[in-house]
């Protein structure tokens, strides 16, 4: 009876062992696919950041480009009547009503150009 109840305590032991080593391995199983998950999270939330950058970008660019290509051909417009007018002074062939029109387009360009850029 003595050797029945070590043999069945040694089984005992051995289970027990057994046990922890599977609830060891099963805890450490567990942790990995916690990482894995917490990873694959910060993944999707990144991925739904930059979506959501995407689809802001193409409208802040419109924001910007537009008025800055209205600023843009304003300067062109400007540009010209000024090659214009030293042209006219050159030949001598400059007017005062010419002078005076230049200079009110010259005007509304620069206003249309602040009022773009700002």
């Amino acid at each position: 009876m003595i050797r029945a109840k070590s043999e069945v305590q040694d089984e005992l032991e051995s289970m027990n062992q057994n046990l922890e080593e599977l609830v060891e391995e099963r805890t450490l199983a567990l942790q990995k696919q916690i990482e894995d998950s917490k990873t694959l999270q910060e993944k999707l939330i990144q991925k739904e950041k930059m979506a959501i950058v995407g689809e802001l970008v193409p409208g802040f660019a419109h924001d910007i480009n537009t008025p800055v290509g209205v600023a843009v051909t304003a300067n062109s417009f400007v540009k010209r009547k000024i090659s214009k007018v030293k042209d006219q002074i050159e030949s001598g062939s400059l007017k005062k009503s010419a002078i005076e029109m230049c200079l009110s387009e010259l005007e509304e360009s620069t206003n249309i150009i602040e009022k773009n850029l700002q």
